[in-house]
């Protein structure tokens, strides 16, 4: 059996957007490409009328979707996370053992760079949570969170 991504639907709260950027070409565009330029610029450089150019839109047009970067940023980090449970979910459907659930959950989290297809530079996703585990901040830099989203956005939009 084969599973349809294009189905995939993370369940985001939706007090973060304005208009569902799933929604339309528009919204995607206004996802895909905040993504790359986050990852380019930094989110401090990160600005919706930059956004606005490189996709050829008025900025009016990414405002319609969220009213500023920190919601989209956390639009993003939601998807990310919605997709990681959807991979938990079928990972784990119909296994009752316990300590094989637990396995499939740790490979979920820690999953090879191999298995994912990317131009940006790779990231170890084993790496960063064990970074993540012993950092005294127990937090992720932005930067790291962003390259997570790009890989997950990656695997998703993947035809």
């Amino acid at each position: 059996m084969e599973f349809d991504l294009s189905r995939f639907v993370a369940n985001i709260n939706k007090g973060i957007y304005l208009k569902d950027p799933e929604s339309s070409v528009l919204g995607r565009n206004i996802l895909k490409q905040s993504i790359d330029m986050i990852d380019k610029l930094g989110f401090e450089e990160f600005t919706f009328k930059k956004l606005s150019q490189e996709i050829q839109s008025s900025e009016a047009s990414v405002y319609r979707y969220f009213d500023n970067k920190h919601k989209l940023l956390l639009y993003l980090s939601s998807l990310y996370w919605g997709w990681v449970e959807y991979q938990l979910v079928l990972r784990n459907a119909n296994i009752s053992d316990p300590v094989r659930r637990l396995s499939n959950a740790i490979e979920v989290l820690t999953i090879s760079n191999d298995d994912f297809k990317s131009t940006r530079d790779k990231i170890d996703f084993k790496n960063c949570l064990v970074s993540f585990v012993q950092s005294p901040q127990k937090r992720f830099s932005t930067k790291v969170w962003i390259r997570l989203i790009i890989m997950v956005h990656m695997q998703i939009t993947k035809n």
